[in-house]
Formats: C-alpha cells, sequence, structure tokens
C-alpha cells in the first residue's frame, strides 16, 4: 500500500490509509523524540485528500532550537531513518525510511519559522480547497511521471514551476 523503489516514480489512486500510516508513524517519531521540541505535520500530495500520488509518506518537522537538531536526526536514526543531508534543498535535512528495499517514508526537517516550513503548509492547504488547481495538480503529475518513471529527481524538478505558483497564490490570496 505504502513504498516505492528508488528512483522510480508510479502515481497511486488516493487512499484514505495514507492518514493512517502518517498517524501511526506520527505517533512513532513523537514517543523517540518525546523529550524534545518540535511540531510534526503530515505534508505532500498524501496529506491531500482525493489526490493520487507517490505512495510515500512525507512528512515534516519543524525543530525550535537549532541545539536539538543533532539529537532529532540521531533519534531517528534509531528508527531506521536514513540521513541524507541537505539533498540539494538548503536548511532542511532529508530522511527517508526504506522497507524492504522500497521508500515508505521521508522526513523533511527544518526550522519552524522558515520559509521551507510555511511553503509547505501553505500549498497543502490551498491545493486542499482548491479542486480544479487539485485536478490540474494531478493531471501534471501523471504526465510527469510517465514521462520520468525512472528519475525521481526530473520528475520533482518538473513539478517546481506549478508548486511555485500556487505558493504564489496562496501568498496572495
Amino acid at each position: 500500500m505504502i513504498g516505492l523503489s528508488s528512483d522510480m516514480v508510479v502515481i497511486s489512486k488516493y487512499s484514505r490509509k495514507w492518514k493512517m500510516f502518517y498517524e501511526d508513524e506520527e505517533i512513532l517519531i513523537k514517543n523517540n523524540l518525546k523529550k524534545l521540541y518540535f511540531e510534526i505535520e503530515h505534508i505532500g500530495s498524501t496529506a491531500i485528500k482525493d489526490l493520487d500520488a507517490k505512495p510515500i509518506i512525507d512528512i515534516m518537522i519543524g525543530y525550535f532550537h537549532k541545539a536539538d537538531l543533532e539529537k532529532i536526526i540521531n533519534s531517528l536514526e534509531s528508527i531506521k531513518y536514513i540521513n541524507k543531508g541537505e539533498a540539494g534543498i538548503p536548511e532542511r535535512i532529508f530522511l527517508k525510511k526504506d522497507v524492504k528495499d522500497k521508500t515508505t517514508h521521508h522526513i523533511h526537517l527544518t526550522e519552524i519559522e522558515s520559509e521551507f516550513w510555511s511553503d509547505h503548509i501553505l500549498f497543502r492547504d490551498f491545493l486542499d480547497s482548491h479542486e480544479n488547481l487539485k485536478i490540474e495538480y494531478q493531471n501534471l503529475k501523471y504526465e510527469f511521471s510517465d514521462r520520468y518513471k525512472n528519475d525521481r529527481e526530473k520528475y520533482t524538478e518538473s513539478k517546481s514551476d506549478f508548486i511555485q505558483k500556487i505558493i504564489a497564490k496562496a501568498k496572495n490570496s
């Protein structure tokens, strides 16, 4: 139900179970990070109702104190997350979890007051409340997944203009 092999791009029909997969992982993360001060959000396409998506759960963790960053990373690594560093995006640490050779979860670790944090929340919430834009985005996802089915980086890059357009609309509304 969730997970993809590395670099593969496959769009799956929306599943209500994605929310459950997020909630289960959120509990695990909160239990593991319980002595640290942070926020956690379900982001990305699996967080948007009725939107088809890659079956990988995206989680954003916002930290309040930079001094906690190392402790958060170590705690996430202890529950099988692999630290990939900034992975091309400054001020964000990217971690992933693999189960049986498939990536099931991504964590985007960033400062709570960062633009990265606010843009991801804006995008999720704006798209979730605008059906026409959700459909447009879904169509793009299918188009780009067909074109870049073995190149996740190119697939993600191809969606960038649309995502920036939605964030700008959200900021101006």
